[in-house]
């Protein structure tokens, strides 16, 4: 690659993250927890292990005494309670805990809890958690700091998706469609108003999607490159299960149309699910059993009333999550309905073929959303649980902007639904999820 696409890409990087962090205080969600929590803890002792002598305040405490049993929130150990300390009162079986937050996932080992969502994201983030620590002289018994870094972790992750996301597009068109590209993405997708702006598990998964993607096209120009593709999307399933469908539709082309390169994507990849597998088994008895699937089943009691995480009927889901007004894909981002027409046209034309490689991945993906018990993704804003589609619709608008550009009707068309989806991410940065679905509109 010439210097040239690579200083435009820097740029494109630094450009996205001074946007993304105009607005300093991130969504305060709880789902993020997790993944800062799991980071703390590797930071402090090594271990993505989590346990009540750690961090109290993320336990509900039950305190014996004389006038009998009551709840109590411990901040921290040197909390006063009554007389002695909460630390004095633990040691004397006083305080006892009995109940976690919904974030953490009980294990097979005694009074031991990890992350729900899993340990890829806070690995991945753990460099950057760890050097802002040491730049800034952070004390990891306060974790309001630490919150109010995940935000700038978040948004590194997303800027750099959408430098490689321009880089991609150099690939299949020229220097101004790649960047449009880009800015579609960037700016046009809930990648802006939800991912850039909580630690989510979602946020890291799009940047090793999208890297991965990268590094998969360039196997052609230097053969190790498919190794390191098939590292990074195992990297991204052990920060979402879900990223097994794009590392399966690689594979399983590698292996029919390119055996040698096959071979070693799988080598690659295949030691990271079997760390992935001895985790699960390690904390939760089973290679198959993860703290998701845990939760799952306690969640769709309490959201649709049954222990059936496929409750939600096909047609509603797909519905709700691409059309309705609250999560609706082509609502938040009708900039992508363009590229239904350049998926269309690749197939057509047979361009694009890398690309097109993931699409069965992404329609999987969606319809196991489409089913999913809770298919809105809790509270949130806009279309969270489709983000790992993204750098993929994106992309298909590679063969159709030379198109657009050059019908001035269509270019019109275009643009207002550019400066729509654009508007509604800014809006987006005023809401968090809870806010957002709980305003009135009737």
């Amino acid at each position: 690659m010439q210097a040239t696409p690579r200083i435009l890409a820097m740029f494109i990087f630094f450009g996205s993250l001074c946007l993304y962090n105009v607005n300093t205080t991130p969504l305060p969600t709880w789902d993020m927890y997790g993944n800062i929590f799991t980071t703390l803890s590797l930071i402090h002792d090594g271990s993505v292990e989590i346990t009540p002598e750690e961090i109290p305040m993320l336990f509900e405490w039950k305190l014996k005494s004389n006038e009998g049993e009551r709840l109590i929130r411990v901040a921290h150990w040197d909390i006063q309670v009554g007389e002695k300390s909460a630390r004095q009162l633990y040691a004397e079986g006083l305080l006892l805990p009995t109940k976690e937050e919904f974030f953490l996932v009980p294990t097979v080992h005694n009074n031991v809890f990890v992350n729900t969502f899993g340990p890829g994201a806070a690995i991945l983030a753990l460099p950057l958690f760890y050097g802002m620590k040491v730049l800034l002289g952070y004390d990891l018994n306060n974790i309001n700091p630490f919150v109010q870094i995940s935000k700038f972790v978040a948004s590194v992750f997303i800027a750099l998706s959408v430098a490689f996301i321009f880089l991609i597009g150099l690939e299949y068109s020229t220097t101004l469609p790649a960047l449009l590209v880009a800015l579609c993405y960037g700016l046009c997708t809930c990648a802006w108003s939800v991912g850039s702006q909580a630690f989510w598990q979602q946020t890291p998964n799009q940047f090793l999607l999208v890297l991965g993607l990268y590094l998969f096209i360039l196997r052609q120009q230097k053969p190790f490159f498919v190794a390191l593709a098939g590292f990074i999307f195992a990297a991204a399933v052990c920060c979402r299960p879900t990223s097994l469908f794009f590392f399966t539709a690689v594979g399983l082309y590698l292996l029919v149309k390119e055996k040698k390169h096959g071979l070693w994507f799988l080598a690659a990849g295949v030691p990271l699910g079997i760390m992935q597998a001895l985790y699960n088994v390690y904390y939760f008895g089973s290679p198959l059993i993860s703290g998701q699937s845990i939760r799952a089943l306690d969640w769709a009691v309490l959201k649709v009333g049954e222990p059936n995480i496929w409750a939600t009927p096909l047609l509603e889901g797909a519905g709700g999550l691409l059309l309705s007004p609250g999560r609706g894909l082509f609502i938040y981002s009708p900039i992508l309905l363009f590229s239904l027409w350049g998926m269309y046209r690749a197939l057509r034309d047979g361009s694009m073929s890398d690309v097109l490689i993931l699409m069965p991945a992404c329609f999987i993906l969606m319809l196991t959303q489409f089913k999913w018990y809770d298919w809105w993704g809790g509270f949130t804003y806009g279309y969270r649980p489709l983000l790992d589609i993204l750098p993929v619709l994106v992309l298909f608008l590679c063969p159709v902007l030379g198109s657009i550009l050059k019908q001035r009707l269509v270019l019109i068309l275009f643009g207002l639904t550019f400066i729509w989806s654009a508007a509604v991410q800014v809006i987006g940065l005023a809401y968090d999820g809870y806010s957002w679905d709980s305003k009135k509109v009737y």
